[in-house]
């Protein structure tokens, strides 16, 4: 049964008196929810910035997020109200409004924002300096984000959270989804269809015109073979619902092992429901809802024979179903030769008949804790990403070395693997080897 808020009703109903108030003049003017008002008569008033380096300016300990690489940016600018800016926000003061409306869940209550947030179109940074709305004031749940502290819980923990996300989830996909898109009725306005030039022009009604418009994105740097590849993963008859895009443990706040609230919903809208594997499970680890059990794990070798080439491997386990179809994670070093990177939280949609087209090697079945000190082993593991002749095969071989010391996998299964890959040893690089031939003939 869903939990309602008792003053919902009154808050729905302002705040759409509100916006049709403001459509008189809705390029002049700012958008602010009666709360506000309230704010302004009883407590201190809203301080608003008039620029980026406004908010810049503030000192660090204000900062509530920071990424590391682009984004957006969160500071606290009084006790309990926060800002967010940096990019085009005016999506996410839509789905913040919309989730407020429609779920029971906690979310940021919008306080004040700039500009329109019904424009028809994305804000192009080729031709305009500013997006409309480039910050959201907005009020500060309180919590500490899940990441930090998910790996100190308790398996009773851990099943309190899992039973809290699971509600959370059948809560946001029980409200009906009228097309595939925005919940303002237009196309995403989203970086899901990122680069600019082929975001799309319209929401669909069909699944079949959402992957089609997918396999555009991807022929933009792709092969026709690489796109049918990804997109035969997608479930064609999955349903459409609302989701929040992005929730993951950082945008889960909890006091305890209670969630107050959930944040960022700047990639919330009506969705084909197996894009959402990229939030709900992508780089979360084991995600709660799947932490009970113990799992199968395997080792996977491209194909079923080695042809002289460079195989791939990849430790794999199933956290989960959606249409019928697994979902993986993953454990791998990817890439190409001189450009490889290591993946330990990634989950992947996977079709049964691809787990079959390649060799399987089972592991053991593995307790949530094996699987985070497997993950653990596998992030110790050094590599050098601009190799071009120790490649994922070497680096598996270390990671089952380390497995065999802790107990996770016998000597036998190590050695079977091994010869049958094969997983060959390390080789000195090429600047190893001539400094090691150069030390040769000092002495």
């Amino acid at each position: 049964m869903r939990v309602v808020r008792s003053s919902s009703s009154t808050v729905r109903s302002c705040r759409r008196k509100d916006v049709e108030e403001s459509k008189a003049d809705h390029r002049t003017s700012t958008y602010t929810t009666p709360h506000l008002a309230k704010l302004r008569m009883h407590e201190m008033p809203l301080w608003l910035p008039k620029s980026y380096q406004d908010l810049n300016d503030l000192p660090s300990e204000n900062i509530v997020y920071q990424p590391k690489l682009g984004g957006s940016k969160v500071v606290r600018t009084a006790p309990g109200v926060v800002i967010k800016y940096r990019g085009d926000l005016a999506e996410e003061v839509n789905c913040l409004n919309f989730a407020r409306d429609h779920l029971s869940i906690r979310v940021p209550r919008v306080l004040h924002h700039p500009g329109d947030v019904r424009q028809s179109t994305l804000w192009d940074p080729r031709t305009e300096e500013l997006p409309q709305v480039w910050y959201i004031c907005m009020e500060e749940i309180q919590g500490v984000q899940l990441k930090e502290v998910i790996d100190s819980f308790t398996p009773l923990q851990l099943e309190h959270v899992a039973s809290q996300i699971k509600a959370i989830l059948a809560d946001m996909h029980s409200v009906p989804a009228p097309h595939i898109g925005s919940v303002s009725g237009g196309p995403f306005q989203n970086s899901y269809f990122f680069p600019y030039a082929v975001k799309p022009q319209n929401a669909w009604t069909k699944v079949s015109d959402f992957i089609d418009h997918y396999h555009q994105l991807l022929m933009t740097f792709g092969t026709e073979e690489y796109a049918k590849e990804l997109l035969a993963n997608f479930p064609q008859d999955c349903p459409v619902n609302f989701t929040h895009g992005d929730l993951v443990p950082r945008n889960i706040l909890v006091e305890g092992s209670t969630i107050t609230g959930i944040q960022f919903l700047i990639y919330a809208c009506y969705v084909h429901i197996s894009l959402t594997i990229a939030s709900e499970i992508l780089k979360t680890g084991d995600l709660p809802l799947y932490v009970a059990t113990k799992k199968d794990v395997y080792l996977q070798a491209h194909g079923h024979n080695f042809d002289g080439r460079e195989r791939h491997v990849v430790i794999h386990w199933v956290n989960g179903t959606l249409a019928d179809n697994p979902v993986t994670q993953i454990v791998q070093l990817s890439g190409i030769r001189g450009k490889f990177v290591f993946d330990s939280l990634v989950a992947k949609l996977r079709n049964p008949a691809t787990l079959e087209s390649h060799t399987q090697y089972y592991l053991g079945s593995f307790t949530r804790a094996e699987r985070q000190l497997l993950l653990r082993l596998a992030n110790e593991i050094e590599f050098d990403k601009t190799s071009v002749i120790n490649g994922c095969r070497v680096w598996m071989r270390e990671l089952l070395l380390k497995m065999v010391r802790e107990k996770l996998i016998s000597e036998e299964t190590f050695e079977v693997i091994e010869e049958d890959v094969p997983l060959p040893k390390r080789m000195p690089e090429p600047d190893e080897a001539i400094e090691d031939s150069q030390r040769l003939q000092l002495h």
